[in-house]
C-alpha cells in the first residue's frame, strides 16, 4: 500500500550485501555474505539458492535473466542459468573479489586475489586471463567492449577485447573504484582520480583525501567521494565541493541535480550540479543515518539506518513524498529495475531482502 509495506520481503541468514536486477524486471538475484546465492522472481518468491564454499563476494545478472554469476572467497566463479542449474566453475587461486556480466550472457569477467582478471564465455571456456599485481576489487566496461580494471597494486589498467593491454596508469595505493562515460574511463586512489580517452592514459588529477573513495563519470567532469563531495571537471578544476559529512556511496545524479546520502549529517542533501549550492535538504532525524540513494525516472529512492522513502521528483527540487516503509536496519545498496516499476533494498542487520513496487505495495 501506499504506507511502503513491502509487496515481499525475504529473510536470509547472513547479511545481504549486494543485489541487482535483469533489465526486464523478472528476476532478482542476492548475495549473502556467509557463503549463499539467492535467486527470486518478481512477487519475491525464491526460486532457487545455492551454497558456496565460502562468502560471496559479488553477484550479476544478464539483461533478460538468463544468466547468473557469483564471484567467492572459496576463489571460484560460478555461472548458472535462471533455473538454478549450474553450468561451471572455474577456481582461481584466489577470493574472486569483483563480476560482471554482458548484457546479452556472452561474456563473463571475474577479478580476483590471485592478482589476475579472467574473461571467459558463456560455455565457461576461458579465453583469457590478465595479470595485475594484486586484488582487482572493481570493474567497468566501455560501450564498445573495453575493459576497466582497478587494481589493488596501486594501478588502473585498461584492457581491450581480447585482453591485450592498451595502457595502465599508477599511483602510491591501492586503486579503490572504476567507472565510464561518454569515452571516459575514471579510477581512484589515495588522493588522485586517474582517466583514460579512448585507449589513451588522459591525465592524473589531485582530488585530496576526502575524495578518494568513490567516482562517477559524467559527460564533461566527475564526482569524487569520501567524506565529501566533489565535482571536478576534466581539466582538474575543481568546479564545487561540499561537506557531507561522509559519503560512502556514490551520489544519484539526474538532470543537472545531485542526490547525495549525507550519512552523519542524517540528510538527504539536493545540490545543483552547476555549482554545488544547497537547494534543498531533507532532515531524517538524529542518529537517522542516510545511506544510499537511487534514482530512476521521476522517482527518488533514500535508504536511511530505519527506513526506505521513495519520492516523486517531477519538481527535481522538491522531493514529494510518495510513501515510506519503516521497520529496517540499515536501508542500504538500492536498486530500480529497468522502467522503474521495482525498487529493490538489502537491509543490512536484519539479513532481509525487500522488493518494492513504486506504488508501495
Amino acid at each position: 500500500d501506499r504506507a511502503g509495506s513491502p509487496s515481499r520481503s525475504y529473510k536470509t541468514d547472513g547479511v545481504v550485501n549486494s543485489v541487482a536486477i535483469s533489465s526486464d524486471g523478472r528476476y532478482i538475484v542476492a548475495e549473502r555474505a556467509y557463503n549463499k546465492v539467492y535467486f527470486f522472481d518478481m512477487s519475491g518468491k525464491l526460486l532457487w539458492s545455492y551454497m558456496t564454499g565460502h562468502d560471496v563476494n559479488s553477484v550479476a545478472i544478464s539483461s533478460d535473466g538468463g544468466y547468473v554469476v557469483a564471484g567467492s572467497r572459496d576463489n571460484k566463479v560460478y555461472l548458472f542459468d535462471r533455473n538454478g542449474k549450474l553450468l561451471w566453475s572455474y577456481k582461481t587461486d584466489g577470493a574472486v573479489y569483483s563480476v560482471a556480466i554482458t548484457p546479452d550472457g556472452k561474456y563473463i569477467v571475474a577479478g580476483s586475489g590471485d592478482h589476475k582478471v579472467y574473461l571467459f564465455d558463456r560455455s565457461g571456456n576461458l579465453l583469457w586471463s590478465y595479470k595485475t599485481g594484486d586484488g582487482v576489487p572493481a570493474l567497468a566496461f566501455s560501450d564498445d567492449g573495453k575493459l576497466g580494471v582497478a587494481s589493488q597494486d596501486g594501478c588502473a589498467y585498461l584492457l581491450s577485447q581480447d585482453g591485450g593491454l592498451l595502457n595502465k596508469a599508477c599511483g602510491d595505493s591501492d586503486m579503490l573504484d572504476a567507472s565510464y562515460s561518454n569515452g571516459v574511463f575514471g579510477f581512484v586512489n589515495d588522493d588522485y582520480a586517474y582517466l583514460f580517452k579512448g585507449s589513451k592514459f588522459w591525465k592524473k588529477v589531485e582530488v585530496g583525501d576526502d575524495y578518494d573513495n568513490a567516482i562517477t563519470v559524467l559527460p564533461d567532469g566527475f564526482i569524487a567521494c569520501d567524506e565529501d563531495c566533489a565535482y571536478f571537471d576534466f581539466n582538474g578544476n575543481k568546479i564545487w565541493d561540499v561537506n557531507v559529512k561522509g559519503a560512502g556511496n556514490g551520489p544519484a545524479v539526474y538532470k543537472g541535480y545531485v542526490y547525495v546520502a549525507d550519512r552523519l549529517g542524517y540528510k538527504l542533501l539536493i545540490l545543483s550540479l552547476e555549482d554545488g549550492s544547497r537547494v534543498n535538504e531533507i532532515y531524517y532525524g538524529e542518529l537517522e543515518w542516510a545511506s544510499d540513494t537511487a534514482v530512476c525516472g521521476n522517482y527518488l529512492a533514500v535508504g536511511t539506518e530505519t527506513h526506505l522513502y521513495l519520492y516523486d521528483i517531477s519538481d527535481l527540487r522538491n522531493p514529494v513524498e510518495v510513501w515510506s516503509a519503516g521497520g529496517f536496519e540499515g536501508a542500504t545498496d538500492i536498486a530500480f529495475s529497468p522502467g522503474c516499476s521495482l525498487v529493490v533494498v538489502c537491509d543490512y542487520f536484519s539479513y532481509e531482502l525487500r522488493l518494492f513496487t513504486v506504488s508501495g505495495e
